[in-house]
């Protein structure tokens, strides 16, 4: 058997690394390795090279200390610490319990977990966050609209696919009328109908303000245009 200069054979070596004993080499603290086949693991400590044979390998695991819940008539244990115990009898017998509290137009909705309060708070009460803004909606939908159309958060943008064009919408809807106005693309014509008038327009608005001025059709709608033009 070859040895080193600090007097330890390698086969011998290799035997304590297999046995999850530590290796000594001058200069360097004693780690304890797992030793089981392609595994590099390694920890100062026996006792966490010993709970990751149990994770990671399943070896030993009768051996491994169990934390138990404790609670009558409750079976659950954890190989891994205390800190998991407490979180499940926390979430399962409320024990030790620290509630978020919802206190939004005085609701009484509490949870456990804080990405549960920021859930009910987007879809139940559907409130602005954005500093300075109070608007509030019944629906979560509603809100993200709002925060595009009003404060540009998260917008996706619909663009005109015309050539040369740069017009974009934060509304589908806005992009075809753009097309139609713009480009005359997908364009539907309303027309006059009264004999002999071959005016159309692209919106009904148009067509209707048209006919008032024109053919003496909807005097209504003329009169409020005149009264408009008084006043400019």
């Amino acid at each position: 058997m070859v040895k080193r200069k600090d007097g330890v054979g390698k086969d011998e070596e290799k035997n304590k690394k297999r046995k999850g004993e530590t290796t000594t080499t001058e200069g360097k603290s004693k780690m304890f390795v797992c030793g089981e086949e392609g595994c590099d693991y390694e920890s100062r400590k026996k006792g966490a090279v010993k709970q990751h044979k149990a994770n990671i390998h399943d070896i030993d695991e009768g051996k491994l200390k169990m934390f138990v819940c404790g609670e009558e008539g409750c079976d659950y244990e954890s190989r891994w610490g205390r800190g998991n115990v407490k979180q499940h009898k926390a979430n399962i017998h409320d024990i030790d319990v620290t509630y978020f509290l919802c206190g939004v137009n005085r609701c009484e909705y509490k949870s456990k977990h804080a990405g549960d309060l920021k859930l009910h708070k987007s879809t139940v009460h559907a409130i602005c966050n954005v500093k300075g803004c109070e608007y509030k909606a019944k629906q979560a939908s509603n809100l993200n609209r709002h925060k595009s159309m009003v404060h540009d958060i998260d917008v996706t943008y619909f663009v005109c696919n015309v050539d040369g064009c740069e017009y974009k919408a934060k509304q589908a809807s806005n992009i075809k009328k753009h097309k139609a106005n713009v480009h005359d693309i997908d364009v539907t014509f309303y027309l006059c109908g009264v004999d002999g008038c071959e005016y159309k327009a692209k919106q009904a608005s148009n067509l209707k303000n048209h006919k008032a001025i024109m053919h003496d059709v909807d005097i209504t709608v003329r009169v409020l245009l005149e009264l408009k033009e008084g006043h400019s």
